[in-house]
């Protein structure tokens, strides 16, 4: 006789395939090609900051062709050092933009790994309904088979027709054919999952026949209020915001002068004519630059650029706000329906084993029933499988959840 195929787990299920799962995470984080692409383009963008320095000083040699006759000597040649200074908080500025480029780089990781994670998941609970499927129909057939060895034996003494057994050998090659047809189904998902994760020493995680339910542990308004917090696409347009901010401080540094100073060496030789004091002595001449924007138009156009990119982000911002809170209502609302659901397909479950035990005894005993025995067997199975769907609708739309908010929420 068919126990109860499907278990239902009330029990803190995300532990057990966190656990499971950290090793097909890092797998997949480590091999991901767009992950990896975006992580050296944080790395590259992290070497920036190292070239953020003063520029480099310059050094000046000039031959006086034609010599300069002053009162100490001719001017023979001079020398010059110099080094210039950017506007005062330019350096500054820049490498506080830099790092912002890089959080907002990594930020955009952070959301594909949040993305890559939530596929894995997705992969693994098609491939749990997949096999707990496949356990439902060896039950079914387990239970024909069962019914068809009792016809067998009742033909032998008279009290049933070859009929019987022909309409339990259609209904059990039908099992079959969805048996191999679920079969076939499995190669694909392990492939998808197993291209995620670019391990051939990892395989996928096993399942069990069972199917673990995940619960909903905290209220709808702390949701709503988290998510404007915690979602990693609202984090990245956060991030952004402060780059816009960033870089419009270093554009206001460009409406500052900047400064230099130099020191040139003048060499003399000494007057054969008339003999001076100081006669031939080189002159010594500290200089000191100052470099004033005056044409600011261009300066003050990149300013209102960022500005305007600041208005854009916001209003970005809040579109994703609303698509996010639309996205969650959604979610709540397919895990309230496949809750609802899972609860009416457990009772008619419960019901349909005990009138298949009462039908299957009436069949054995007085040869009735058999009509009804093969009906409700159907509906014990469509039940179970009804089951199976709406359970993992349940713990699809946790995961959905818990896609917005980029962690583990429920149990």
């Amino acid at each position: 006789m068919r126990g109860i195929i499907i278990t239902m787990l009330l029990l803190q299920a995300w532990s057990i395939v966190a656990q499971n799962f950290e090793p097909y995470y890092q797998a997949a984080a480590a091999n991901h090609p767009q992950l990896k692409a975006v992580f050296n383009q944080y790395y590259a963008i992290k070497e920036q900051v190292t070239q953020v320095k003063l520029p480099p000083p310059s050094a000046a040699l000039g031959l006086f062709i034609l010599p300069v006759e002053t009162r100490l000597g001719a001017q023979r040649f001079k020398v010059g050092v110099s080094q210039m200074f950017p506007a005062f908080g330019a350096l500054k500025a820049q490498k506080s933009l830099i790092h912002q480029k890089a959080r907002v780089a990594l930020q955009e990781a952070e959301i594909i790994r949040n993305e890559l994670y939530f596929s894995l998941r997705n992969i693994w609970y098609q491939t749990a309904e997949v096999q707990a499927m496949i356990a439902v129909e060896k039950e079914s057939i387990k239970l024909l088979e069962t019914m068809e060895r009792l016809a067998l034996q009742k033909i032998e003494v008279g009290k049933a027709s070859l009929a019987e057994v022909y309409r339990l050998k259609l209904k059990i090659n039908e099992r079959k054919g969805n048996l191999d047809l679920l079969n076939n189904k499995l190669p694909a998902l392990r492939l998808a999952f197993n291209l995620l994760i670019k391990e051939d020493a990892l395989e996928m995680p096993s399942m069990g026949d069972t199917i673990a339910l995940r619960t909903l542990t905290y209220p709808k308004d702390s949701l709503v209020k988290w998510i404007q917090q915690q979602n990693p696409k609202l984090e990245s347009l956060d991030l952004k915001q402060e780059l816009a901010l960033k870089k419009m401080n270093w554009q206001k540094t460009k409406n500052r002068p900047t400064y230099g100073l130099g020191l040139d060496y003048v060499f003399l030789t000494k007057r054969t004519d008339l003999d001076p004091p100081q006669n031939g002595q080189g002159v010594l001449m500290p200089m000191f630059r100052i470099s004033v924007p005056i044409y600011k138009d261009q300066n003050q156009a990149r300013l209102k650029e960022v500005a305007f990119e600041l208005l854009a982000l916001e209003d970005q911002k809040e579109q994703t706000s609303d698509v996010l809170t639309l996205e969650l209502e959604r979610a709540l609302a397919a895990y309230q329906a496949a809750k609802i659901q899972v609860k009416l397909y457990q009772e008619q479950i419960n019901f349909s084993q005990k009138t298949v035990r009462l039908l299957l005894t009436n069949y054995s005993v007085d040869n009735k029933g058999f009509e009804d025995l093969l009906n409700v067997e159907d509906l014990l199975l469509k039940y179970q499988k009804m089951l199976l769907r709406a359970s993992i609708a349940q713990n699809t739309a946790l995961i959905q959840i818990e896609k917005l908010f980029a962690q583990p929420l429920f149990n």
